[in-house]
C-alpha cells in the first residue's frame, strides 16, 4: 500500500474545487443556474459521440464498487467521500466533480439493462401496482412489489452483462485516463440485485458496501415526506400507511441483502452514523475493504468548497452525528414498539437497539 495522498499533492498543490458569494437578491437566479448545470453535467452522456460507435472493449473495468442502502440512508455522502479519490469515476465525473448524481440506474437508464433501471419521472418501466404508483423510492421494497425487483444470477445473460459493461467502460473512458481507475455506482435498487450484478460481473470482481442506517430513525424519516414517494402517497395513505409500508420496505431490503451476500465474493456493511463519529477511521477501513489507497482529503473538511454544480450541497460539511436524534424524539412510543416489532430483529443484527425516551 502507498503513503497516504492528499489531492493537492496529485494536483500540484491547487484545488479545483470552487464557490463564489452571490447577493442574497441574486439567490433565487444563482440556484436556479446550479440546478441548470447539474441537469447539464448529469445528462450530457446523451451527446457523447464516440458511444454510436465504439464498445470500448478495450477498457480495463477494474473491481467495480457498488454502494447500497436505502435513499436518505447517508449513501449520498459516502459516495462523496469516495468520489473526492483521485481514481474513482462514476456516471457524471471524477474527483473534480464529486457532487453530482451517482445513480445509473436513473442517470444512464436507457443504456442498461431493463433489470438495472429505476423508473424515472418520464418513464414507467418498473413493475406496476395500482395503488404505488412510480416512480419510487421507499416502496419497491414493500411485501406486495419486492419480490418483483429482486434479480439472481438465473436472470443474467450474456447481453445484460455486455450492456452493463459497456456502460461502466465508457464512464471510465470518459472521466479517466488512468489504468487504475475504479468505477463507483450508489444505485439504492441494487441492494436487491447484488447476486444478479456479480453474475453480470464475475470476471471484474465487483466489491459491494452495505451502508445502513438506524430504522427507528429512518423509517419514520421517509414515512413523514423525506422520501419522495411516501409524499406522493400521501394523497390516499394515512401516516400510519405510509409508516408501514417503510418498515416493509427496510425489513424487506435489508434481510433480501444479508441473505444474497452469502453468495457474494466481496461484501461488507458499514453504519452511516459511524461514519458521521469516525469519519477518518471508517473511510479507512472501507477504502481497505474496497482496495483504495486513502486520501486525506476525501474527508469533509471547512477548506473544501462543493463544486457548483451540485444538488444537496449541504451534504458535506460539517458533518451532523446527531442527525437521527431529531426523528427518535418526534416519534410516540406506540411508533417505535411498531418499529421494534417489525424490525427489531434485524436491526439488532445491524447493531441498532430501540431508542429509550
Amino acid at each position: 500500500m502507498k503513503n497516504s495522498t492528499t489531492l493537492s499533492e496529485k494536483q500540484g498543490g491547487a484545488s479545483t474545487d470552487r464557490h463564489v458569494s452571490m447577493p442574497k437578491q441574486f439567490a433565487p437566479q444563482w440556484r436556479n443556474l446550479r440546478r441548470l448545470a447539474y441537469y447539464w453535467k448529469r445528462n450530457n452522456w446523451m451527446f457523447y459521440l464516440p458511444s454510436l460507435w465504439s464498445d470500448y472493449e478495450d477498457v480495463k473495468i477494474d473491481r467495480p464498487i457498488f454502494l447500497l442502502g436505502n435513499q436518505g440512508d447517508g449513501v449520498t455522502l459516502i459516495s462523496r467521500f469516495l468520489r473526492r479519490h483521485t481514481d474513482v469515476v462514476s456516471v457524471t465525473g471524477n474527483w473534480k466533480y464529486w457532487s453530482g448524481a451517482d445513480e445509473m440506474q436513473r442517470v444512464m437508464e436507457y443504456r442498461l439493462p431493463r433489470k438495472l433501471r429505476l423508473a424515472g419521472k418520464l418513464t414507467r418501466t418498473d413493475p406496476p401496482h395500482e395503488k404505488y404508483y412510480q416512480p419510487r423510492s421507499w416502496s419497491y421494497g414493500c411485501d406486495e412489489l419486492y419480490e418483483r425487483y429482486h434479480d439472481i444470477e438465473r436472470e443474467a445473460s450474456l447481453e445484460d452483462s455486455s450492456d452493463l459493461k459497456k456502460t461502466i467502460r465508457e464512464c471510465i473512458v470518459r472521466f479517466s485516463s488512468s489504468e487504475t481507475a475504479r468505477f463507483l455506482d450508489k444505485s439504492q435498487v441494487y441492494t436487491l440485485k447484488t447476486r444478479y450484478i456479480q453474475a453480470l460481473l464475475s470476471d471484474v470482481d465487483p466489491h459491494f458496501a452495505l451502508i445502513t442506517r438506524d430504522p427507528y430513525a429512518a423509517c419514520y424519516r421517509a414515512a413523514k415526506g423525506k422520501a419522495r414517494d411516501m409524499r406522493w402517497y400521501s394523497k390516499f395513505l394515512s401516516f400510519d400507511e405510509r409508516f408501514e409500508l417503510c418498515q416493509q420496505h427496510w425489513k424487506n431490503c435489508m434481510s433480501t441483502v444479508l441473505e444474497d451476500s452469502k453468495s457474494l465474493r466481496r461484501f461488507k456493511v458499514f453504519q452511516y452514523e459511524d461514519f458521521l463519529l469516525e469519519p477518518e477511521s471508517k473511510t479507512r477501513e472501507m477504502c481497505e475493504f474496497l482496495g483504495l489507497d486513502y486520501e486525506e482529503e476525501m474527508i469533509p473538511a471547512a477548506h473544501q468548497k462543493v463544486p457548483f454544480a451540485t444538488k444537496f450541497n449541504q451534504r458535506w460539511y460539517p458533518l451532523r452525528p446527531e442527525v437521527n436524534q431529531v426523528y427518535y424524539d418526534a416519534q410516540t412510543e406506540a411508533q417505535l414498539d411498531a418499529v421494534e416489532r417489525s424490525c427489531g430483529e434485524l436491526a439488532h443484527l445491524f447493531g441498532y437497539e430501540r431508542p429509550r425516551k
